[in-house]
């Protein structure tokens, strides 16, 4: 047993993890690094940009949580 976040139960759950909400309800907040000496290059920024829409967007779709 453990708890983790939605994106990361959604690679194990094709494997054969049966996932189950965690009461009381739990955040996650993720996280990049990026170099605080110079702006990220276009398509850093266009990568960044992609995962955390998509992260969003995977976040929403698979909540356990009704109306999250």
């Amino acid at each position: 047993m453990t708890i983790v976040d939605v994106v990361t139960s959604l690679h194990f759950q094709k494997v054969g993890l049966i996932a189950k909400p965690f009461l009381p309800r739990l955040d996650y907040r993720y996280a990049m690094f990026q170099p605080g000496v110079r702006p990220l290059s276009r398509i850093a920024r266009e990568f960044v940009d992609a995962f955390r829409e998509e992260n969003t967007r995977l976040v929403r779709a698979n909540s356990p949580y009704t109306g999250a």
